[in-house]
């Protein structure tokens, strides 16, 4: 008997709040991960399968045809310091969701996951659903659990969008930019050189790089996140290290942008 549309929203409500209670950080999703797996074994008996924390649902269909792989992540980034609610709190107002994760990518994960309850056993083909660990930073999620995956010939990946659907992303690398000085007493900064100057010189040239293409995206983006210098709070830093974020388009790819960095070293 097909579910009433009304009980599997509710349904699908309650396990999104229910995911976005437990703290999933990149790396730390084992609790998580339990906890839709007691779901899924209730939902789809004899088909879920766990791989690190990945998990993989496999439904092969009444007969033979083309496999469809839906696939979206159930880790989040560490929550900032400036959150106005519990980011674990799962609050519900209206028809909307708060919490840490609750967008990205928890709403992908149960709605994929919906549709798959909505679908049941397919006439013909096959059904996978992989609900992937380290996403956001790691390497034991979708990248080592697809080898593994049955073959598929289609497959569609959950990330907030506003529900537009996207054919392609940007790609995704990492840099890390030193920028030097000397070290001395801050009482006497003359005898030194402070990395700090050096690293608002190097930022300025990074601004100064036109990112900007023809492609769908409209440029590259090259992004200073985590900035570390300085030993102690009288001492002049030598070394300013910063990891760039880095999304590239097929103009403005890896290689180009690493020769931009040779070339603009300031």
């Amino acid at each position: 008997m097909t579910m009433p549309p009304e009980k599997l929203l509710q349904e699908t409500a309650e396990l999104l709040k229910g995911l976005v209670a437990i703290p999933s950080v990149s790396r730390d999703e084992g609790k998580a991960a339990d906890f839709l797996q007691k779901q899924l074994q209730v939902w789809f008996p004899g088909c879920v399968k766990r791989s690190g924390h990945n998990l993989i649902i496999d439904i092969p269909g009444k007969q033979k045809g083309p496999t469809l792989l839906l696939c979206s992540h159930i880790d989040t980034v560490a929550a900032a310091k400036n959150w106005t609610r519990d980011p674990f709190g799962a609050q519900m107002e209206g028809d909307k969701i708060y919490g840490l994760g609750a967008n990205d990518a928890g709403a992908s994960v149960v709605s994929m996951i919906a549709a798959a309850r909505a679908i049941g056993q397919p006439e013909a083909g096959r059904l996978l659903l992989c609900l992937a660990a380290e996403e956001e930073a790691g390497n034991q999620g979708f990248v080592k659990v697809e080898p593994e995956l049955p073959r598929y010939e289609a497959a569609l990946f959950g990330e907030p969008t506003n529900m537009g659907m996207a054919s392609a992303m940007r790609g995704s690398m990492r840099a890390i930019m030193r920028s030097r000085g000397k070290s001395c007493h801050a009482s006497r900064p003359w005898e030194g050189k402070n990395a700090t100057d050096q690293f608002v010189a190097d930022m300025k040239v990074l601004r100064a790089i036109d990112l900007k293409d023809g492609s769908l995206w409209g440029q590259a983006t090259i992004e200073p996140t985590v900035i570390r210098g300085g030993e102690s709070t009288n001492q002049i830093p030598d070394l300013i290290e910063t990891t760039l974020d880095i999304r590239t388009t097929p103009d403005k790819n890896n290689d180009w942008i690493v020769d931009q960095l040779k070339k603009n070293r300031a």
